[in-house]
């Protein structure tokens, strides 16, 4: 990145102070960027849509947002570049018109699940019932508004781009940053004393028990067709019982020995179960780049997941782990059981791919085409060469 010029970059996003786990992968992208952006003599400052904030690092090196003005700071200010996180749609497309007015190029991250409900109109599902009626041209409005002021996309994976209905040639691939969550603090010390195999052990589901999003049901549906030729236990699920919506099968498939639902392990004690199962399973027919994948891979885990997790990128890129192309068939799923347990383990790797400065100077590289007016020019951070040189 050197030698091409340092650049001004505004970052749009609510919620920028928040540290719940929902925002923290945003945290920590943006952290990245900021620490891309300074190693070049490049500015980041960051909007909500109604104070501007310059950055500073506190002494336990977090990013922390200063003050420096207001909304329409942020819009008298030339910037070459803005990136816009979308959480509120209407929000940020007032703000990126008034950006694009002055000139300002603008770089959409959809984030695969809003990305897909804006896409289609499930992002108004909860609105009063006329606005619903409205929906379908409402929808329609604000995707072609988007589109007029949009230059070009920062996506996960060309799953994220298609549910969006997103041009691909006009996207870069950066996958969101290891968060800083209990389980991934718990497990850097842990992976740099060994991986004990687990090769023989059971799939480890470590998630909601949602029964339809999540896949819990497809995970049932194989243990019940393979029961046969499974060992017992093959599944052990990780998750508090929090009332979500669960199959009535989890009850049954206990009793037969086939899965295990522990409720307490967590942290530490969960990352030492984790390390002797053979592989993380979330069969999603529709979600993020899920959280609990990531930490698989930083524990050297490969994952069973399908194309709808927006993990096949990371699956080619790792060289691990199995996308089920159609989960609902145990078949498949037993084909996917039966293949990690030969696949290699490989935290040191994972670790690279998602460590915040690698992931933060890919964003800051296509921010940098596209405020330099080459939109074409895209960047595939899981095929790059550069991730691998960032120390694990």
């Amino acid at each position: 990145m050197s030698g091409e010029g340092p650049v001004q970059v505004l970052v749009v996003h609510v919620w920028l102070h928040r540290r719940e786990v929902e925002h923290l992968e945003i945290y920590e992208t943006i952290a990245g960027l900021v620490r891309a952006a300074e190693a070049e003599g490049s500015t980041v400052c960051a909007t909500d849509g109604r104070v501007l904030y310059g950055t500073r690092w506190d002494e336990d090196g977090q990013l922390v947002y200063v003050p420096c003005g207001g909304v329409l700071a942020a819009l008298r200010r030339r910037w070459d570049v803005a990136h816009v996180h979308m959480i509120l749609p209407h929000v940020h497309l007032l703000l990126a018109v008034a950006l694009r007015l002055r000139g300002t190029r603008v770089v959409l991250t959809p984030m695969s699940m809003l990305g897909n409900d804006f896409a289609s109109g499930s992002w108004f599902r909860t609105r009063a019932p006329a606005f619903r009626r409205f929906k379908p041209y409402g929808v329609r409005v604000l995707r072609v508004a988007w589109r007029a002021v949009t230059t070009a996309y920062v996506v996960q994976s060309r799953e994220e781009a298609l549910q969006a209905r997103l041009p691909v040639g006009r996207c870069s691939f950066v996958p969101l940053p290891a968060p800083r969550t209990a389980l991934a603090d718990a497990l850097v010390d842990d992976v740099s004393a060994g991986l004990p195999g687990g090769a023989d052990g059971p799939l480890a589901f470590v998630s909601r028990l949602d029964s339809w999003r999540k896949g819990i049901d497809r995970i049932c549906g194989w243990l019940d067709a393979c029961a046969d030729v499974l060992p017992r236990p093959a599944v052990v699920l990780y998750a508090a019982d929090e009332g979500q919506p669960r199959p009535s099968r989890l009850g049954p498939l206990h009793d037969e020995g086939l899965l295990h639902w522990d409720q307490d392990s967590r942290g530490a004690a969960l990352v030492a179960e984790l390390l002797r199962s053979r592989a993380v399973v979330l069969l999603s027919r529709w979600d993020g780049q899920p959280r609990v994948l990531r930490e698989a891979a930083l524990l050297g885990l490969p994952t069973i997941s399908t194309r709808s997790s927006h993990f096949e990128e990371v699956v080619r890129a790792l060289g691990s782990g199995v996308i089920v192309d159609d989960a609902d068939d145990p078949a498949q799923v037993q084909a996917a059981f039966e293949a990690v347990a030969t696949q290699r383990r490989d935290p040191a790797a994972a670790r690279k791919l998602f460590a915040r400065e690698s992931v933060g100077r890919s964003v800051l590289l296509a921010l940098r085409a596209v405020a330099q007016g080459r939109p074409e020019s895209t960047v595939d951070h899981y095929t790059a060469t550069r991730w691998t040189e960032v120390p694990g």
